[in-house]
């Protein structure tokens, strides 16, 4: 490439417009888990449906978790910072993705 900071984000995700998104994103995860907890509505869920949320839906955890480190090497060994950034934010929302998947199975 003939510039590599051509590359750059469509919404301008910088450092702290970045952390504003994530912190509201997690305040709604947060609301739904909330939700959810307070009515108890674990309990109207059938064992079949736990079980399959268990063997289906908990592992994908670990391919987030698999994403994140991709993204972080990525990010370490990347050519600019608008590639190493992009990389950088994709990595923490894998992250964070495998947080709430885990949270889920607790």
């Amino acid at each position: 490439m003939k510039d590599w900071y051509v590359f750059r984000d469509p919404r301008q995700f910088y450092y702290g417009a970045y952390v504003q998104n994530r912190a509201r994103m997690q305040e709604s995860a947060e609301t739904n888990y909330g939700f959810f907890e307070k009515r108890e509505l674990a309990q109207y869920l059938s064992e079949d449906v736990k079980a399959k949320v268990t063997r289906l839906l908990l592992p994908l955890r670990h391919i987030e978790q698999t994403a994140n480190l991709n993204f972080m090497s990525g990010s370490a060994y990347g050519y600019g910072t608008t590639i190493t950034q992009a990389c950088l934010y994709a990595g923490m929302d894998s992250l964070g993705m495998a947080q709430y998947v885990s949270r889920i199975g607790c």
